[in-house]
């Protein structure tokens, strides 16, 4: 309260002062402010010295060292017009308007992957890793839908030129993230049977990838499902086509499902049909 009553009469005081050198200005001027006898030297010191030239006088200059040349506000103080604490003369980062930027102006970066830290889904990034826009290493992103024939694991001619189209960014993956390949099946047949063949049919995809495209095999990762992750009717024939199926995902090797394997279990080998064992879909 002292501090503001102070400062309110060193204002006035300097208003009065203006007032006055405006007047000695302009001898014709009707309203005039005369002063009974001149300021003492350390009044005139006190109230018209400008030392850092920027246009405010000391006794109200907040920020009397200012460097020259700096636009300064009303007070004396270098402009900051996004309000972010850090100078305009200063600032990298001229828009951020909000408080906890560095002293650049800008949003910190704390894991120093050019993504600041606002924006940064992953804060965590090792340093040197390649980042999308979002902070996060950028991984391969696929997912790739072959549909198989009824009772069959066979690569077909078509589902071939689809995984060697595929095999180029499956050779970007790093250490971290692995290929998991998920068979899958309609419901037609046995639930025993649909699951050795599901196992069957990412096995067959595996050794096409490994065996034939040269695609690391500490990479690969095989599962079977068999007719228990449907995406479409399996009372349908359209449906069952779309069952009959291998999607290959890229995972995190910690987040890989407990049953994935580097290759298909021995329980699982040695597939055989049983046409007619079971009863279809409609009589289950």
């Amino acid at each position: 309260m002292v501090r503001l009553w102070t400062r309110t009469r060193q204002w006035g005081f300097a208003a009065l002062m203006l007032c006055a050198l405006a007047a000695q200005a302009q001898p014709d001027s009707p309203a005039r402010i005369t002063l009974e006898k001149p300021l003492p030297p350390k009044t005139l010191k006190r109230y018209y010295t400008d030392l850092d030239r920027d246009g405010v006088v000391d006794i109200l200059d907040e920020c009397p060292n200012t460097p020259s040349g700096v636009a300064v506000d009303v007070i004396g103080c270098a402009r900051d017009e996004d309000v972010d604490g850090v100078p305009d003369f200063i600032d990298q980062c001229p828009s951020t308007r909000h408080a906890g930027v560095n002293f650049l102006g800008c949003n910190p970066d704390t894991d120093r992957d050019g993504v600041p830290d606002p924006a940064d889904r992953c804060p965590d990034t090792p340093l040197g890793q390649k980042v999308n826009r979002f902070g996060c290493i950028e991984q391969v992103n696929i997912q790739l839908h072959l549909t198989f024939d009824t009772a069959k694991f066979r690569i077909r001619p078509d589902m071939a030129a689809k995984l060697r189209e595929a095999l180029t960014r499956l050779k970007e993956l790093d250490r971290d993230h692995v290929l998991l390949i998920e068979g899958h099946t309609d419901a037609i047949g046995c639930r025993d049977d649909n699951l050795k063949l599901s196992w069957n049919r990412a096995q067959a995809v595996r050794d096409y990838l490994v065996d034939a495209l040269g695609l690391p095999a500490e990479q690969v990762r095989v599962i079977g499902y068999g007719e228990t992750r449907p995406v479409a009717d399996n009372h349908d024939p359209a449906g069952r086509a779309q069952n009959r199926r291998i999607e290959l995902r890229v995972v995190e090797r910690a987040r890989l499902p407990a049953a994935a394997r580097p290759q298909m279990p021995e329980s699982m080998q040695g597939y055989v049909p049983h046409p007619g064992r079971c009863p279809l879909p409609d009589a289950r």
